[in-house]
């Protein structure tokens, strides 16, 4: 998980095109509502060790491909990962931030 949104993070920062499909597969909850209302070339995350900056563009562009990459992973298990649990170990930076939005739209999903 923390490879997988370091890897999109790294692939979206300069050319990351903001669709409005991305908001439409996140869970209509205030939190998401919140991130669909900022401006998606807003900074949203400066990781300061490395002076790395995130747009909410990109943080929901992260989100939402790590959401679909999951999604393909769970199909794969044909069910085998229903009620298991998710633990996750990240430093303070946009993995972690990245990380959290993602466990919670995984959880908001399900109810």
């Amino acid at each position: 998980m923390i490879s997988l949104l370091s890897r999109c993070s790294r692939a979206r920062v300069s050319r990351m095109p903001f669709a409005l499909r991305q908001l439409s597969t996140l869970p209509n909850t205030h939190i998401f509502r919140a991130l669909r209302d900022h401006d998606p070339d807003s900074l949203a995350v400066v990781h300061s060790l490395s002076a790395r900056s995130f747009t909410y563009g990109s943080l929901i562009a992260d989100v939402v491909a790590a959401k679909d990459d999951l999604e393909r992973e769970a199909a794969n298990a044909q069910g085998q990962l229903a009620g298991e649990r998710v633990a996750f170990l990240a430093e303070n930076s946009y993995d972690y931030v990245g990380t959290v939005v993602f466990c919670i739209c995984c959880l908001m999903d399900k109810d």
